[in-house]
């Protein structure tokens, strides 16, 4: 079996190895809290602004990112087809207790 030997140069692999590495952030957002602020106080509004972004963006609450999946057939993937290949958090984790 042959070696691959072409050349990754550092900025590629990092990139490709950083989770979120080409996903559109959302602009704006406070330093400590992220786009909570936003959120808490116009909810609507910033889950509407978060589609212009596109099909999928990261956001942070507080110190941590998230991410809004905004196409319905990505959705889809994500909840039914490929669910056990998504790690979906402690908010969602939490919210099927409920269910």
């Amino acid at each position: 079996m042959k070696k691959d030997t072409r050349s990754v140069s550092v900025p590629q692999a990092a990139a490709a190895a950083a989770p979120g590495a080409g996903i559109p952030r959302m602009p704006g957002g406070y330093p400590l809290f992220g786009h909570a602020i936003q959120l808490r106080s116009h909810p609507l509004n910033f889950v509407q602004s978060l589609r212009a972004e596109g099909d999928v963006v990261a956001f942070r609450l507080g110190p941590r990112r998230a991410y809004a999946v905004n196409h319905p057939e990505l959705i889809r993937q994500m909840l039914v087809a490929d669910a056990k290949k998504f790690e979906k958090g402690k908010m969602f984790e939490k919210g099927r207790l409920v269910w």
